[in-house]
């Protein structure tokens, strides 16, 4: 079945292929990521860097979003701007605006991972 015998209003969008090579050089990044996570020894670390980068290759070569990521998405818009808003009364105190610009920044990158996550082809 090709996309034009497709109606408009049956909430299908065809799949778009990437190439085998796109595909290495994403999960290649998303190794890294997952594997530099390991060796955080201060703040801001390499992985958050790297979290950046990936996150931008992904955006430039293909991103899908499904509809299951929705509820994480608005969850962890909501943690951040909570994060920003309970900061404001202890802003003079040593490390709290580092804490709370790492912490917004794990909870975005919270998001992007299972984003990019593959989907497991169910079988038997």
């Amino acid at each position: 079945m090709n996309a034009t015998a497709i109606p408009a209003h049956s909430g299908y969008a065809p799949q778009q292929t990437l190439s085998a090579g796109i595909v290495r050089v994403q999960l290649a990044m998303l190794w890294l990521v997952l594997f530099s996570s390991s060796f955080v020894k201060f703040e801001p670390a390499p992985y958050d860097s790297l979290v950046a980068l990936t996150a931008l290759v992904f955006m430039v070569t293909g991103l899908k979003m499904r509809p299951g990521h929705l509820p994480l998405i608005f969850l962890m818009i909501g943690t951040s701007i909570a994060y920003g808003i309970s900061v404001i009364p202890v802003l003079d105190r040593q490390g709290t605006l580092q804490w709370s610009a790492v912490s917004t920044f794990l909870a975005l990158s919270s998001v992007f991972l299972p984003w990019r996550s593959p989907k497991i082809p169910s079988g038997g």
